[in-house]
């Protein structure tokens, strides 16, 4: 006689949680906002201002407006996803207390086992990456580098459409 595994409490097929699939909406969210961004700015509701250093972003219209608002969602589905995680990882360490079929590891975070943290801050154009850990800083500041050439690129689209105005 085998004995069955009781599917009762599991989240579904090994390695897929309710905070992964969170986070993996929230980052579709946020990449959706930011291809409507991108859109916006080729059809000229969304404008790209340098103040300082700070790049700015003016959105006005329906695709501004639902730009900022994916963007927004995506943060927030993004967090809550971080937090189911944090709690299956606090619970999974607690010993006794193991949840069945949760791979912790997923979506690429290095070394969860010791814990770790990192982020990347802009301080104008410059990425300032910080992490406790070798992966987690170069995952920063691929982000970082991400991040920069999406603002480079819309900057120089909104110069182009600046020059072509002003030359017809």
């Amino acid at each position: 006689m085998s004995k069955k595994k009781s599917t009762k409490g599991s989240d579904g097929p090994k390695g897929v949680s309710k905070g992964n699939v969170l986070m993996f909406l929230g980052i579709v969210l946020l990449s959706i906002g930011t291809c409507l961004v991108v859109y916006g700015s080729i059809t000229g509701s969304v404008k790209l201002y340098l103040i300082l250093i700070v790049p700015v972003l003016v959105m006005n219209g329906p695709i501004g407006l639902l730009a900022i608002l994916t963007i927004f969602a995506g943060m927030g589905v993004l967090f809550v996803g971080l937090a189911f995680r944090s709690f299956e990882f606090a619970l999974g360490s607690l010993g006794d207390l193991k949840l069945e079929g949760v791979e912790i590891s997923g979506l690429g975070m290095p070394d969860m086992e010791k814990g770790g943290f990192g982020g990347v801050v802009f301080l104008g154009p410059i990425p300032i990456v910080f992490g406790n850990n070798k992966g987690i800083r170069n995952s920063m500041m691929k982000v970082g580098i991400f991040i920069g050439a999406v603002l480079l690129i819309l900057f120089v689209i909104q110069v182009g459409f600046l020059v072509v105005s002003l030359l017809l």
